[in-house]
């Protein structure tokens, strides 16, 4: 009784206890790419051709297919995305195709850990997508890859054989980004004001929602003390709201506080988005805190040159021309004078 004991322990425990061999008829393979915020990833096994007349006889028209090989291919976004159009929340799916010659049909799964298209249910699809196929040069291993990506989408595309299949997935960048900003700022980021500063000027930059600009524009006005980065914000929104006077008014307090530094990549910031008057401002204040620095001399001539005033902006070059500046503050004055005498 002891030996049958033993022997039904160790025949429990073998068939628990199983090994890892590699797999060199369809290899898995991973392929990722992040868009804005978003992580796309699909996890696949890969076939090959191995002189087969794949679509057809491998994988049957009609027929639903794991869309690689043995496990399911799993399609994962950590945020909500849109396949095609088609709406699909973040989280794992197994997925599916089903080929035929004019068009080919996506299915994306709840159940991702499936063993292949054995035990797929339809009660479980999260989407179906309709794509149509196209003719590529021979891919002897099956293949995803992602061959068209931009701020907002990227083209996913599966080759086998001669055949293509392309599906785009989107993100709604301004709420995918928003979600993923307010989750960071609930955290240790969030107890610095620089940080709400970046999210809000990002939000901004993006065209968020009024609302969601005025929300983390008023934490930072009530949650931190007045620094450069929070008041050249609140001069940001006023030049946004239609307060010109307002928001110079904001920059010149800001620039009290800001060092020589801050001050002139802000300046320049102003003047690379088109406001020129609101960067002539910005240096003007800070020519007159470092009056001994060349460079402010030179970037106010700059702002005036593109605010259209000539004279004047002839007048700031030359005084840093008179102040031995480094080289390439000497050669920005100088093709600025040379460029303003030729007009």
């Amino acid at each position: 009784m002891l030996r049958i004991a033993l022997l039904l322990i160790f025949t429990c425990f073998c068939a628990s206890a199983q090994i890892h061999l590699p797999n060199t008829l369809s290899p898995r393979a991973t392929i990722s790419q992040r868009v804005s915020v978003t992580d796309l990833s699909i996890d696949y096994g890969r076939p090959s051709v191995r002189d087969r007349k794949v679509f057809h006889d491998v994988v049957p028209m009609g027929q639903l297919w794991r869309a690689g090989a043995d496990e399911n291919t799993v399609f994962t976004c950590s945020t909500p995305v849109s396949i095609n159009g088609q709406a699909l929340p973040a989280g794992r799916y197994g997925l599916h195709m089903i080929p035929n010659e004019r068009q080919w049909t996506l299915v994306f799964s709840k159940d991702a850990d499936a063993w292949g298209s054995y035990f797929y249910n339809k009660a479980n699809d999260a989407a179906r997508v309709t794509v149509s196929p196209a003719v590529s040069e021979h891919t002897e291993l099956l293949t995803y890859d992602v061959p068209d990506v931009s701020a907002s989408s990227a083209t996913i595309r599966l080759r086998w054989a001669t055949v293509a299949v392309s599906f785009t997935v989107s993100v709604d960048n301004v709420a995918t980004v928003e979600a993923s900003l307010r989750k960071q700022l609930s955290g240790l980021a969030g107890f610095s004001s620089d940080n709400w500063v970046q999210a809000c000027q990002w939000l901004i930059r993006s065209k968020a929602s009024k609302a969601s600009i005025a929300e983390f524009a008023e934490f930072v006005s009530t949650r931190f003390n007045p620094t450069f980065s929070t008041m050249t914000l609140k001069a940001e929104i006023a030049g946004m709201e239609g307060n010109v006077e307002q928001a110079n008014n904001l920059r010149v307090k800001a620039c009290e506080m800001g060092t020589n530094a801050e001050i002139n990549a802000y300046g320049y910031t102003l003047l690379q988005s088109g406001n020129a008057s609101g960067a002539v401002a910005v240096f003007t204040v800070n020519a007159k805190r470092y009056p001994e620095d060349p460079n402010t001399w030179d970037s106010l001539g700059e702002a005036l040159a593109t605010a259209g005033d000539i004279a004047a902006a002839k007048v700031n070059f030359s005084k840093a021309l008179s102040m031995n500046p480094s080289p390439e503050v000497r050669a920005n004055s100088e093709m600025w004078l040379k460029k303003l005498e030729s007009q």
